[in-house]
């Protein structure tokens, strides 16, 4: 076998191996529905005790790339807020994540709401998707923001 028939049976088998941006925002938002039922619940219970909605700072700290995960901080919260990510009872969620997620409240004229939005960098372009609940919410599907 030739040296160049090996480096090219080694470059496709890596460009098979490499994660599409499609797939790899299909594997976030697996991993954001598992999240999501989890911030909702949250979300409530916090509402009925505090009269506001948690605000969760975004985490990882920095935006997982090309699908690889990042360390989780559980200690990030608003200057405002002393609840962080570990008072919020997610002991669920893992230690490395492959996207960041930060969660907003809003207090509207007609009421409060929070919304949830995730962000990924997919070959050096910054991808966001967003999910929101109540009043001054927004929801929005996979959108690029940068390139």
């Amino acid at each position: 076998m030739s040296l160049i028939v090996i480096l090219s049976e080694t470059l496709q088998a890596t460009q098979q191996s490499v994660a599409t941006p499609l797939q790899i925002r299909n594997a976030v938002d697996t991993r954001l529905a598992q999240l999501w039922t989890l911030i909702q619940s949250h979300q409530a219970v916090y509402f009925a005790n505090h009269g506001v909605y948690w605000q969760g700072i975004g985490t990882p700290t920095q935006v997982p790339q090309d699908g690889n995960g990042a360390l989780v901080d559980f200690t990030v919260h608003p200057v405002y807020q002393s609840d962080d990510w570990s008072a919020a009872d997610f002991a669920t969620i893992p230690s490395t994540l492959p996207m960041m997620i930060e969660v907003h409240q809003h207090i509207a004229p007609d009421g409060f709401g929070f919304t949830g939005i995730a962000t990924v960098v997919i070959s050096s372009a910054t991808w966001k998707r967003a999910q929101g609940v109540g009043p001054g919410s927004v929801t929005f599907g996979w959108t690029q923001v940068s390139s």
